[in-house]
């Protein structure tokens, strides 16, 4: 079950962005989206009637065996076609860029924080909240541009969003299970 769960969660999620990243036009990614979940949709409504089929009425091995050999020539179908790719290069990829952010704004901030304690006595100092990440930006002398920054300002609302998931759903199981052990 985990193992079915885990393939199906990655095949589909890494298959739907890779293959709009091969789109030269991208006027065409509805279009490319529309067919790509109508296939998804018919390969599932194939998996439930001709496999269920088969595992039911043939031979359970023959049911695993045939979406095994599909899988199998999917593979070699992916891989003959590699150098046809368009491949993107990551090196301006939010998750490339989110630790070397993070360096760059505790340094700048480290720096920033030094020179206010020195200019402390002084009665320009012209002091502005900033976040922690806004130290990376070169606006503030950081290495990294304001786009950057600010999606991983984004991503940093986000995560904590899914961080804060992983406790309710395990509290929310609990309380059903908890409530069907009581019947």
């Amino acid at each position: 079950m985990f193992s079915s769960g885990f393939g199906a969660s990655a095949v589909q999620v890494n298959i739907a962005i890779f293959g709009v990243e091969q789109i030269r036009d991208r006027t065409d990614t509805q279009q490319y989206f529309d067919k790509y979940y109508a296939a998804v949709n018919i390969g599932g409504l194939m998996a439930f009637a001709i496999l269920a089929y088969v595992q039911q009425n043939i031979s359970y091995f023959l049911g695993y065996a045939i979406p095994a050999g599909f899988l199998v020539l999917a593979f070699i179908l992916f891989a003959c076609g590699w150098k046809f790719y368009v491949q993107n290069s990551t090196e301006d990829s939010l998750m490339s860029n989110f630790f070397p952010v993070i360096r760059n704004a505790f340094s700048m901030w480290r720096e920033h924080r030094e020179n206010r304690n020195r200019d402390l006595l002084s009665l320009t100092n012209d002091y502005q909240s900033k976040s922690f990440l806004d130290y990376a930006k070169i606006s503030n002398q950081g290495k990294y541009i304001d786009r950057i920054v600010d999606d991983i300002k984004s991503l940093q609302r986000i995560l904590a969003v899914f961080l804060l998931l992983i406790p309710y759903w395990l509290v929310y199981i609990q309380v059903i299970r908890s409530e069907k052990t009581r019947q």
